[in-house]
């Protein structure tokens, strides 16, 4: 029951919203941009490489903060990746039973885009086409990163953190307790999800931070037109993001425990609106809260699709 804790670190701590734009818009340390086929490949004392693909618009990293062992991903410089290689495995990872790596795709946000408030952020709609393998111990799962404020989102680590999990193998669990009980889920964008939530006792480190999971029910290698905003109503109305609370990151890739090899991006867009919505109403009445419901059996995913 533990999962990746660790945002790949930012240069610096900054104080002023302009200068936070300018670190997100350089997706979280930059990279050459990209125009042809891209590979890279961690080794000792370069775990985080960075390309800029998708004519600048995301960011591959392979981000393996977990572990020492040999990882690569290519791309074709379009808004993809594949795990071409990983010897990843949980005897190799630093911090037993957590992840070793999450190779994955990031929105690098154009003047403006982000950091954005979470209550006007409309719709903030987000396609992930994947390849999954069948071995191995993996998540295929978006991660968004939020604060308090915009100047939060320069953390080494912000202090929120929501996932979204599509799909599952070797019967990883995300972290932190079952919300609602054990048959319950919350409807969201039309498909039932089981939610996690973890509360950190302290934040005297910077990994610990407050998570909120959502995993689907019925796996899926593909999703169109997610909407992020209702996630994050939701995540704000069970108080695991502040209402005022800032969108600092969108990423989306592999939590890796064992091989990985293979796992593909086939695709993948994140776009925010061109018009901001008014900031939604007291808790509970935003509009675009999921609906609950009770669900026969305990709907936990542990062997994996």
């Amino acid at each position: 029951m533990v999962r990746r804790w660790v945002l790949v670190a930012l240069p610096v701590l900054l104080t002023a919203g302009v200068a936070v734009a300018a670190v997100l818009q350089q997706g979280f340390g930059g990279g050459p941009a990209t125009r042809g086929p891209v590979s890279l490949c961690t080794r000792p004392g370069q775990r985080f490489p960075v390309a800029s693909v998708g004519n600048g618009s995301y960011q591959l990293n392979p981000d393996e903060w977990n572990s020492q062992a040999a990882l690569c991903m290519s791309g074709d410089g379009g808004a993809d990746f594949t795990v071409t290689s990983s010897g990843l495995s949980a005897g190799a990872d630093s911090s037993a039973g957590a992840p070793g790596a999450y190779p994955r795709i990031a929105y690098q946000p154009g003047a403006g885009e982000l950091p954005v408030p979470v209550a006007s952020l409309g719709d903030a709609l987000t396609s992930w086409s994947t390849t999954v393998v069948p071995t191995g111990r993996y998540d295929v799962a978006y991660d968004v990163w939020l604060a308090r404020d915009a100047t939060g989102c320069a953390a080494k680590v912000p202090p929120y953190e929501l996932m979204v999990w599509v799909n599952q193998r070797g019967g990883p669990v995300p972290l932190g307790g079952r919300l609602g009980g054990s048959g319950s889920t919350v409807t969201l964008n039309g498909k039932a999800y089981l939610v996690y939530g973890h509360r950190p006792t302290s934040r005297t480190s910077p990994t610990d931070h407050q998570v909120i999971t959502y995993q689907r029910a019925v796996t899926t290698t593909s999703v169109h037109d997610l909407h992020l905003r209702r996630f994050i109503a939701d995540a704000v109305d069970r108080g695991y993001i502040p209402a005022a609370g800032y969108l600092c990151s969108v990423q989306a890739g592999f939590e890796i425990w064992n091989g990985g090899a293979g796992l593909s991006t086939d695709s993948f867009s994140f776009r925010l609106p061109g018009a901001r919505l008014p900031p939604w109403p007291g808790r509970g009445q935003g509009g675009s809260r999921g609906r609950r419901q009770a669900r026969g059996g305990s709907g936990a995913v542990g062997g994996g699709a």
